[in-house]
């Protein structure tokens, strides 16, 4: 069974708010290993300062490795999600039963005849309201009228002028219209519609906070370059690309850019 759109992105957002005792482990992990340089006999202060850039370096790839996958596992979650979404738009509608497209089509015929000949265009928007108030029972039905509607209601716009009260019967009609359209929709269409709006807000949304992070940023790596690029990590291992070479083999307990020790 095929994980529903909420579903989705409640795991995009899970992903992105993991991050955060994902990077807290990375700071657990640098204090230790500053407390352990600090404590090393053997080591000159010139030789701590050293190996603490070093450390420092190794935590910022490591920070943007790990800034890196979690974003790509995100997009990619609301990517599907936005599929999901879509395709529920495009979802057809299910057939009315026989019984009750017969008894429609039959007053179909008589409401097409009172509003085409109705005495005033007042009489006809009545009936023309009677025709969406019929159609609007089921999705098919309203789909089978949509584009009549717009004919019958443009003729019975033509018959008005632009005076006060024809004016308020083009309002009724573009209700009318509006009205129709909805039902048109299958169950769940406006959910979707909401649904791709919070995706599009979710995508384009800072997938880090600076806020929430700066403080542990400056900790671990000791400038700025983790706030710099903490929101563009793609750019980070191009532009940064000897760096992390140089990182990943001075220090081999490192898989790629990620610490597997």
């Amino acid at each position: 069974m095929k994980n529903s759109t909420k579903e989705l992105m409640q795991q995009a957002g899970e992903i992105q708010d993991s991050l955060s005792g994902d990077i807290l482990g990375l700071a657990t992990y640098f204090r230790s290993a500053k407390e352990s340089l600090n404590k090393d006999g053997m080591l000159s202060s010139k030789g701590v300062m050293e190996k603490e850039a070093g450390l420092k370096r190794k935590m910022e790839v490591a920070a943007m490795q790990m800034i890196a996958d979690k974003h790509r596992e995100y997009k990619e979650i609301l990517s599907k999600a936005k599929a999901s979404a879509q395709a529920e738009l495009l979802r057809e509608v299910p057939a009315v039963d026989a019984q009750t497209k017969a008894i429609f089509d039959a007053d179909l015929i008589q409401l097409r005849g009172n509003i085409m000949f109705g005495t005033t265009p007042e009489r006809s928007a009545k009936h023309l309201a009677e025709l969406v108030e019929k159609a609007s029972v089921h999705p098919s039905l309203a789909k089978q009228v949509q584009e009549e509607y717009l004919e019958l209601g443009a003729a019975i716009a033509q018959r008005v002028g632009h005076s006060e009260q024809g004016m308020k019967l083009r309002n009724e009609l573009l209700n009318g219209h509006n009205k129709l359209n909805k039902a048109t929709k299958a169950d769940g269409y406006e959910e979707a519609q909401r649904s791709l709006a919070d995706i599009a807000e979710m995508e384009n949304v800072q997938f880090i906070s600076n806020a929430k992070y700066d403080r542990v940023f400056s900790e671990i790596s000791g400038d700025n370059i983790l706030k710099q690029f903490a929101n563009d990590s793609e750019r980070y291992f191009d532009v940064h690309r000897e760096r992390v070479l140089r990182v990943q083999m001075q220090n081999p307990d490192m898989q790629g850019a990620a610490i597997t020790e």
